[in-house]
């Protein structure tokens, strides 16, 4: 029987490592995290940080090693994972409902009734609508 109590999962690297191209951004990471445990991550831009959340995520894979969820490969576990990014990432054309519906379980606009996403401009295919200011349409801002 599942313990309904318990708080968090254990993740676990082993060996991880993540290049892009020539560029190795970690390199053979050993971590143990264990359920409930509160951990911080600080360190330079650039030196990696994002890249391990991500990477935590599932959101990218890594180039060596693994990365393990309750035993399980993060792959297997992407419908319990949440994250929140560091830069706004607000769908324009959705409501605050559909937005804020994103991070809940089968979430994200027209979901729970929402509205469906504004249809694409003829101009540029952006979906704002033509002419209403900072929202304009690319073409509309193009020409300021």
């Amino acid at each position: 029987m599942p313990d309904n109590n318990r708080q968090g999962a254990e993740v676990v690297l082993a060996g991880v490592e993540k290049s892009f191209g020539a560029n190795t951004v970690l390199s053979r990471l050993d971590l143990t995290i264990r359920a409930g445990q509160f951990l911080s991550i600080v360190g330079k831009s650039g030196c990696g940080k994002s890249t391990l959340l991500r990477l935590l995520t599932g959101l990218d894979a890594p180039s060596r090693g693994e990365v393990l969820v309750d035993g399980a490969p993060v792959a297997d576990q992407l419908g319990s994972i949440r994250l929140m990014f560091q830069e706004p990432r607000l769908l324009p054309w959705a409501s605050v409902i559909d937005n804020v519906s994103l991070g809940l379980p089968g979430g994200g606009p027209r979901a729970h009734g929402g509205t469906s996403p504004r249809p694409r401009c003829t101009r540029c295919s952006c979906r704002a609508k033509q002419g209403t200011g900072s929202q304009a349409c690319r073409a509309d801002n193009a020409s300021e």
